[in-house]
């Protein structure tokens, strides 16, 4: 049986790679042949015939490596991008979701039944306070896994860009309805003003917790 290790490493000796990315793509390609010549053989060929199209496989040794790197550059990519912003700007959405719902539950409070037709002057007050809260979670947290300080301000204010983008996509899809010029049955100033209300004055309140997780720690890039 060959030995496919050497002669991968016999293929990409001279191409420009650091010792460490050098075996282990090496490796990853003697286990890619390995697993052609076990498919050719049980395919019925014969030992030489799975060699064979081992080598057709693998073509040009170069180019195969190279592959291999961008695919492994990609899913670091995406691994940095979870870290620093998709896992610290759901932890913002989250902590924003669980505050939401637990004020809510006041108005469900038997002994609050006499207040409440007024208990939207209460909780609206009490929801934004919680916001900077949302917004230093998620700016920390990103900070922590060395997001820059753009993709700090993203994570910490994710719960208004997701408002924002189902905001849009309601208004797509409101324009797309035939005969629809306006923005459905709400009022544009009703629209403007939940708009305010609902995302920007929020948006600033998360702001201005994340801005102390803007700045670099002393040491950071």
């Amino acid at each position: 049986m060959r030995d496919w290790k050497i002669v991968v490493d016999e293929r990409i000796e001279s191409l420009k790679l650091s010792p460490g990315a050098k075996e282990e793509i090496a490796a990853e390609l003697a286990a890619h042949c390995e697993d052609v010549v076990d498919q050719a053989r049980r395919e019925g060929l014969t030992e030489q015939e799975a060699l064979e199209r081992a080598e057709a496989m693998a073509g040009d040794w170069k180019e195969l490596t190279a592959e291999i790197q961008r695919a492994r550059q990609e899913d670091g990519a995406m691994n940095e991008r979870t870290k620093k912003f998709w896992v610290p700007g759901l932890i913002s959405f989250v902590a924003a979701t669980i505050f939401l719902v637990l004020i809510s539950q006041i108005s469900y409070v038997p002994r609050m039944v006499v207040l409440r037709s007024s208990l939207a002057v209460f909780i609206y007050p009490i929801w934004l306070a919680v916001q900077p809260i949302c917004g230093a979670l998620g700016a920390y947290f990103s900070r922590r896994a060395g997001g820059t300080r753009a993709i700090r301000l993203a994570a910490g204010l994710f719960p208004s860009l997701i408002l924002v983008a189902s905001v849009f996509v309601v208004l797509l899809i409101n324009a797309l309805k035939p005969g629809r010029n306006d923005i459905g049955t709400m009022g544009a100033a009703l629209f403007f003003r939940s708009v305010i209300g609902a995302i920007l004055i929020p948006a600033v309140a998360m702001l201005l917790g994340a801005l102390p997780f803007l700045r670099d720690n002393a040491g950071t890039a």
